[in-house]
């Protein structure tokens, strides 16, 4: 979500850049002319724009390596689980026989 606010402010700047730098000298830029400043914070939006691109995917690969790490570990507590049940069965199983002798 910060992301978005980040890019909601760069654009909030840029609009506010171009209101602002109407008079100044443009610079012939891809065969337009425009003021300097708007090509510098453009290309900061188009910075963050990038970065939260990459940040998003980050934590899409992110939130998958959890599911599957949570999923591991069910599995794994389960194993253990059924080895302590074996374990007690076990245990009862030698109290048995040590009171028959008895």
């Amino acid at each position: 979500m910060s992301q978005i606010k980040l890019l909601v402010a760069l654009a909030l700047l840029i609009i506010l850049t171009i209101l602002i730098m109407g008079g100044q000298v443009p610079v012939h830029f891809l065969g337009y002319n425009v003021p300097l400043i708007l090509i510098v914070i453009s290309s900061l939006f188009v910075g963050a724009l990038l970065s939260a691109l990459l940040a998003i995917s980050e934590a899409v690969g992110l939130k998958k390596t959890i599911k599957k790490q949570k999923k591991e570990i069910g599995e794994l507590n389960e194993k253990v689980e059924k080895l302590q049940l074996r374990i007690r069965e076990f245990e009862e199983k030698e109290e048995d026989k040590d009171s028959s002798k008895a």
